[in-house]
């Protein structure tokens, strides 16, 4: 899998549900998945700041299992990445 795929796959797994649709605004690859971002598709598209989301950390999607974690939004994205990298023993170093 590569990161277009990575964003794909997770992509459509937030979008399973009967919520706003929302579409990845980043991915960060790193040795054991990807790190991806995601943002509310209305937002994305005309910038409307009550179309924004609120309390949407990170997802990371594992490289070999392809298990979905999502990290929360209390502290700054790089801060929950570095807790669950360190809570699971993982390098943090990107590919």
């Amino acid at each position: 899998m590569n990161s277009a795929e990575a964003k794909a796959h997770v992509e459509q797994e937030l979008n399973s549900e009967d919520l706003e649709r929302v579409v990845i605004t980043e991915v960060l690859e790193k040795p054991y998945g990807w790190v991806c971002f995601y943002q509310s598709a209305r937002y994305m598209e005309t910038g409307e700041e009550s179309a924004q989301l609120a309390g949407n950390g990170p997802v990371v999607l594992m490289r070999e299992t392809l298990q979905i974690h999502y990290l929360g939004s209390a502290n700054h994205p790089d801060d929950e990445l570095a807790d669950f990298e360190r809570r699971l023993g993982l390098t943090s170093s990107t590919c």
